[in-house]
């Protein structure tokens, strides 16, 4: 659906692959040897920059290893229902290692994704654009409050607060400069709030990727069919999906 959501894709060298909705794995699969010549990782898009994604990307967390192995389908991953509970909460919180970038694609300017795990490995920002949400405060009483920065009367305080960078699905993509085969590829997962603007039209939305050819990538995407949650493996031309039941 169109809310909120927390997903989230773990994989290890071994060939073993899962996905995550909320905490929970939705689908695994197995049997495929991860690429050794995929590409660098794109938020947003896979990295050929085709497949966009339509709506908004938040606190996206890249680990170089893989989180909850061997969880069952239905069953909720110990460390990664800790992450879907809270948005841009460092994950040294939940006493979860590993972590190797963190994009919150909260700056609301620019074009630099900065990591927050304090690697020099930002990202590039293109075409893609900053969301704001509404909010406001009602003073119900007739006295007065500052703190320094701003006083508040009585009546409606209107604000704006940062909520993610908003993807539409033509060109817009974060380049993380992550080299996939030297850096991750032997054991990695990652996760990220999304909400899709809608899920099943026009074709495969690229959620996070990394692409050298049609023979060689690997993709966390929301399949056109049927909207469901996927990822997808290509090593040398053969193909490995986990699809959300």
């Amino acid at each position: 659906n169109t809310g909120w959501h927390h997903v989230a894709a773990t994989f290890d060298s071994s060939g073993n692959q899962a996905v995550y909705i909320d905490g929970v794995c939705q689908a695994t699969a197995s049997g495929m040897t991860l690429s050794a010549s995929a590409g660098d990782l794109s938020i947003g898009a896979n990295a050929s920059n085709a497949a966009g994604f339509t709506g908004y990307i938040a606190d996206v967390k890249i680990f170089n290893v893989e989180l909850d192995s061997g969880t069952a389908v239905g069953a909720s991953g110990p460390d990664i229902s800790k992450l879907a509970s809270k948005i841009n909460c460092d994950a040294d919180t939940f006493g979860i290692s590993g972590l190797q970038q963190w994009y919150k694609l909260n700056e609301g300017s620019g074009t630099t994704a900065n990591d927050s795990a304090g690697s020099t490995e930002n990202g590039t920002i293109t075409n893609g654009t900053w969301k704001f949400d509404s909010y406001s405060v009602n003073v119900q009483d007739n006295s007065t409050t500052t703190d320094g920065n701003f006083t508040v009367t009585q009546g409606k305080l209107e604000c704006l607060s940062l909520s993610s960078l908003t993807y539409d699905g033509s060109s817009d993509n974060v380049d993380t400069e992550i080299t996939f085969q030297s850096e991750i590829r032997t054991g990695f997962s990652m996760s990220m709030w999304v909400k899709p603007d809608d899920g099943i039209t026009g074709g495969n939305q690229a959620l996070i990727g990394a692409f050298t050819d049609s023979n060689h990538s690997f993709v966390l995407y929301i399949d056109s069919g049927a909207g469901k949650l996927s990822a997808r493996i290509v090593t040398d031309g053969v193909t490995k999906y986990a699809v959300e039941d």
